[in-house]
């Protein structure tokens, strides 16, 4: 224990601390700017990209308990969501018959631990236990679950890393999207920003009801219509359209109702668009 502890504090005073800080100097990240980290992305359930952006934003903004407060229990369900999609379960009955979830401490202490072996490595699966499940360690997941963390507690080492390791996890099944030279990054630009109207029809968008909402619209401020697939927008009773901005190639989300009017978010001073 007290050598993870040293190892938390060496990684987050030499690099990870130093690396928030000069990301601040030379950025100033907006939620919609980690949108293209948590979309498509295997770690991240359907519905649950906002929240982990909006986990990771708060990061980067030294935001700790906001940040840890969001991501340490959508790390738990990202957990499940993995071994339930490589058909393992996750859930148990009790002797009344009651469908429980399991919890991180079931999934990282249990036979389950070698199925996500399987899935994450050994390594991964190790340091998640370290960090999150091991009452021993750190036990990240108790304390910010039963309310046992003082604010100072989360500007520990441990608990800066453990923050950190969440955004690897969750960069690392995607991140040939950010590399500029490699054919991935070239791939994800063309699907994300020129796909044509054929292209969103294949991949499960639809047209609206109405005549703003149809796809290929394009509205006043050059925002074209790229469809809903199905999901609720955040606005009464909408669904949430792909916009694709024609000055700057922007993809983002609007509900049905903004289409008509919506300016981009990254050329028009436009608001923050909406998970689609």
């Amino acid at each position: 224990v007290q050598g993870a502890d040293l190892r938390y504090q060496f990684h987050t005073q030499t690099f990870i601390g130093p690396a928030i800080n000069q990301i601040n100097f030379e950025h100033s990240f907006v939620l919609e700017d980690l949108v293209d980290l948590v979309i498509d992305n295997p770690l991240v359930p359907p519905g649950r990209e906002e929240l982990f952006a909006r986990g990771f934003l708060a990061g980067l903004r030294w935001n700790l308990a906001e940040c840890l407060s969001i991501l340490v229990p959508q790390l738990e369900n990202s957990l499940r969501h993995s071994l339930a999609r490589a058909g393992h379960e996750v859930t148990t009955r009790d002797s009344h018959g009651i469908q429980n979830f399991l919890q991180m401490g079931s999934l990282l202490n249990d036979s389950h631990r070698e199925n996500l072996k399987a899935i994450l490595g050994t390594n991964v699966v190790q340091e998640l236990r370290a960090l999150f499940a091991d009452q021993s360690g750190v036990n990240l997941r108790n304390l910010i679950a039963h309310g046992l963390m003082g604010h100072q507690q989360f500007f520990h080492p441990a608990s800066i890393y453990a923050w950190w390791f969440i955004l690897h996890l969750t960069i690392c099944p995607v991140r040939e999207r950010f590399a500029p030279d490699s054919e991935a990054a070239a791939d994800a630009v063309d699907a994300r920003e020129r796909r044509d109207n054929q292209g969103w029809t294949e991949t499960g968008f639809q047209d609206g009801s109405g005549y703003t909402v149809k796809i290929g619209y394009v509205n006043d401020n050059g925002q074209e219509c790229h469809g809903h697939r199905g999901r609720k927008g955040t606005d009464h009773n909408q669904f949430a359209y792909c916009m694709e901005c024609h000055h700057c190639g922007r993809i983002y989300g609007a509900n049905g109702s903004d289409v008509h009017r919506r300016k981009c978010p990254e050329c028009q001073g436009g608001a923050v668009g909406i998970a689609f």
